[in-house]
């Protein structure tokens, strides 16, 4: 079970209302609705005029990790609820999402600015592609326009078969070592997009995470933030993919699960790749989301 601690301060752990409402809780319903309207009454007192939430003190490159994640939380909620008193923060926060795209495609640690090379990010971009679409499943619309440039930076930032896709729109990005997070988050943008399981290239970008992604919650392989992405992949994949990956992913993070003390439930955030930053809250949301994969997301074009 996540703590429900009092979270307030802080509009970046709406990856705990993620998780929370993955397992069927809303503001009124489930064993732990009471938590999710105190979560809500904190998080839309801190949207602004222009749809985004303020974020308070955090590092600049943090921030529209956050602003991403607030956004899938409150369209869910939409979705799941049909809450008319959801829908214009819902509406305004997927406005937001849309004014933050870059010219090139993706998005990064801020909305365009005059004068700056406006350029996006794969790790960014990843949210936010996952933000609309959540938007849309809630009913609401995003203009074709933003896919159809968000088709052109994933082609721009696409290097090889055997590195998968890398950070930004960048020349020398062909040199850089295979980035399995980023590879992943690429490959479920291009599902969203409309590639088919059988399609040879999402076929090779899956072959490419099962090699470069180690499963393994030991040191050096820890890697919350990559397998997070792989799961939607896989499981939207579905097939063998899905069952191998499936298999092995259960039963790491049940293994791994905190049986005893006060970190009961929770997974521990130590040599992780991005634990330091996250935290134990950060890593048992991302795990929850994961175990809750199967009746959360519902495969886009996979044969069981």
């Amino acid at each position: 079970e996540i703590s429900t601690r009092d979270w307030s301060s802080d509009v970046c752990s709406s990856d705990l209302l993620l998780a929370l409402q993955g397992a069927g809780n809303t503001t009124h319903e489930g064993a732990h609705q009471a938590a999710v309207r105190r979560a809500w009454k904190a998080l839309l007192g801190k949207q602004l005029p222009e749809g985004g939430f303020d974020c308070g003190a955090m590092p600049e490159a943090h921030a529209m990790y956050g602003q991403a994640q607030a956004t899938i939380a409150v369209c869910e909620l939409l979705g799941m609820t049909e809450d008319d008193a959801v829908r214009p923060a819902a509406e305004r926060a997927l406005a937001y999402a849309v004014a933050a795209q870059m010219p090139d495609g993706g998005w990064r640690y801020r909305p365009p600015q005059p004068n700056s090379d406006n350029k996006g990010d794969m790790s960014v971009t990843g949210w936010f592609m996952m933000a609309l679409k959540t938007g849309e499943m809630a009913g609401l619309g995003v203009p074709a326009e933003v896919y159809e440039r968000l088709e052109r930076f994933l082609d721009a930032v696409f290097i090889s078969d055997e590195k998968g896709y890398g950070y930004q729109i960048l020349p020398q990005q062909r040199f850089f070592q295979v980035r399995p997070a980023i590879t992943a988050e690429a490959l479920l943008c291009r599902q969203y997009l409309g590639w088919q399981r059988g399609d040879p290239r999402l076929q090779a970008g899956v072959d490419l995470l099962f090699r470069e992604l180690p499963l393994d919650f030991e040191y050096p392989h820890k890697n919350v933030y990559a397998w997070y992405y792989a799961t939607q992949v896989c499981h939207h994949m579905g097939g063998p993919a899905w069952r191998q990956w499936n298999e092995r992913m259960r039963a790491m993070l049940t293994d791994n699960q905190v049986a005893r003390g006060k970190e009961t439930g929770s997974w521990n955030p130590s040599h992780d790749q991005w634990g330091h930053f996250g935290g134990r809250l950060f890593m048992t949301c991302l795990c929850t989301c994961m175990l809750e994969t199967y009746y959360r997301h519902m495969p886009l074009h996979a044969e069981r």
